[in-house]
């Protein structure tokens, strides 16, 4: 269509390039759909989640996505996911009130109604993403995941890779829920459930099983040099990298995920062609 930037995926040294850049607000407003919001497909396309280092910035393209997804589909259970991630219930609540559809209704009511820090709303918040599991109702699943306080990130984003097969989403939601962690002190009226997660063994009720708003306190970032940035990742942002089977002679996405995980000097020898530590044992 005519005014809409459109990508392929683009190549992994584009990525490795954006990666090292210090225009890189320019380079998401260049990149940002003409006249519009970032989608998950447009921002998927150019790789953003793997080369976009400012945490405010993430959760700015975030906020973008879940209002794209939201105006595009007025259903509040496709953008949930994102501002679950980011901890924006606030913002959440105000959408979902909007929904008139009988899911969006009981959905509103069931993040009303539960303490998800209690063990009544875990349980209720873990059985529904078993129960949306079941019907492979991936992304909704994930969401549920995450509802507790604090999160079943493992449980989420395995969902996400393995079953949606979306490793760039499973980085951006890893990145962003990670980050909401650190970053404030969930209050008694949020969002928590225990029990590890496999994929093979999925129990649980179905509906949203009976019984919150947390916002997330974004504080403004310095804007930090390549040369000065030190990569804050999560253990569940890194195990998405460290689960990525990359094609060996990529030695761009080879480098650009040693960089994710503080490794510089093997992503230096890898791009020049030397085999890193291990890879000849």
């Amino acid at each position: 269509e005519e005014g809409m930037a459109k990508f392929d995926n683009i190549a992994s040294a584009g990525c490795l390039s954006a990666l090292m850049s210090d225009c890189q607000k320019l380079l998401v407003n260049s990149c940002r759909p003409l006249g519009d919001k970032f989608s998950w497909d447009s921002a998927r396309s150019i790789g953003l989640p793997f080369w976009l280092r400012s945490q405010t910035e993430l959760i700015s393209v975030a906020e973008e996505i879940a209002q794209t997804i939201y105006k595009d589909s007025r259903n509040v259970m496709d953008c949930a996911l994102y501002y679950i991630a980011m901890r924006n219930m606030k913002k959440l609540k105000a959408i979902a009130a909007t929904d008139r559809s009988e899911s969006g209704k009981k959905f509103f009511k069931f993040i009303s109604d539960h303490d998800f820090s209690s063990d009544r709303g875990r349980n209720s918040a873990e059985k529904n993403a078993y129960s949306l599991l079941r019907k492979r109702k991936y992304a909704s699943a994930a969401s549920f995941f995450l509802l507790a306080e604090p999160p079943m990130i493992k449980s989420a984003v395995d969902v996400i890779r393995l079953k949606l097969h979306d490793t760039p989403l499973a980085f951006f939601v890893a990145r962003l829920i990670e980050n909401a962690m650190n970053s404030h002190v969930p209050t008694g009226d949020g969002l928590t459930i225990g029990k590890g997660f496999n994929l093979v063994n999925m129990g649980g009720g179905g509906g949203f099983a009976g019984s919150g708003g947390n916002t997330i306190d974004v504080v403004e970032e310095t804007v930090v040099r390549f040369e000065e940035w030190k990569p804050e990742l999560g253990p569940h942002a890194r195990a998405v990298l460290e689960h990525n089977a990359a094609n060996a002679d990529d030695v761009c996405l080879e480098s650009l995920k040693l960089l994710w995980l503080g490794r510089q000097n093997e992503a230096k020898l890898r791009l020049a062609h030397i085999p890193t530590m291990g890879e000849n044992d």
